[in-house]
């Protein structure tokens, strides 16, 4: 999933079972996630 953050200072992307990933403001970057976690792809560019 492809993710751009266009607001607030961070956003967490979670599970209910994970502990998430972090996209820092005006940063994207491609995450996976499966049924109980959320991994980062690329880094935040």
């Amino acid at each position: 999933m492809p993710i751009t953050n266009g607001s607030g200072a961070f956003t967490t992307f979670k599970t209910a079972a994970g502990s998430g990933v972090v996209v820092a403001q005006r940063k994207r970057t491609l995450l996976f996630a499966d049924a109980t976690t959320v991994v980062r792809v690329t880094p935040d560019t």
